[in-house]
């Protein structure tokens, strides 16, 4: 579980809705938790993950009638549909629909350099080399550093 944003409704036990959406459609994670999630430990042993606000073990409600397809604001930041939510341990980001392929082009091209840097490194240059940073600023740095 990693913190996203900060709660504004009920908990949420994602463990059913978990093994449901993984079985008919595919889904391996939820996005988003707003409120916070409970059976961390399920959650855990199905490898799906979940980012919540918080980890809680209050019951869910579900006698309110919900809304699909409808822009949201999650922790102040508009979710439309078609965008997608993006998370991983450090964070949780949105990405609008309109700017996926922008985006998606910016993070080929930073992981096509990142190869080539990794390339280089391997190869024996240093990151002093490679980010062409001014060794006589490293205390203990050498000419050939």
């Amino acid at each position: 579980m990693a913190p996203s944003f900060p709660a504004d409704s009920a908990q949420h036990s994602a463990t059913p809705p978990a093994r449901a959406a993984r079985a008919r459609i595919g889904v391996y994670g939820w996005g988003i938790v707003g409120p916070g999630a409970r059976n961390v430990a399920a959650l855990e042993a199905h490898a799906f993950p979940v980012f919540a606000s918080t980890i809680a073990l209050t019951g869910a409600t579900k006698d309110k009638r919900g809304t699909v397809g409808t822009p949201v604001r999650v922790g102040g930041v508009p979710v439309s549909l078609g965008d997608w939510v993006v998370g991983d341990v450090d964070g949780v980001t949105v990405v609008p629909r309109d700017a996926l392929s922008q985006v998606m082009g910016a993070g080929r091209t930073r992981e096509a350099k990142e190869a080539g840097f990794f390339a280089a490194l391997k190869a024996g240059q240093t990151t002093v080399q490679l980010l062409d940073l001014n060794a006589s600023l490293i205390a203990g740095a050498g000419a050939g550093s």
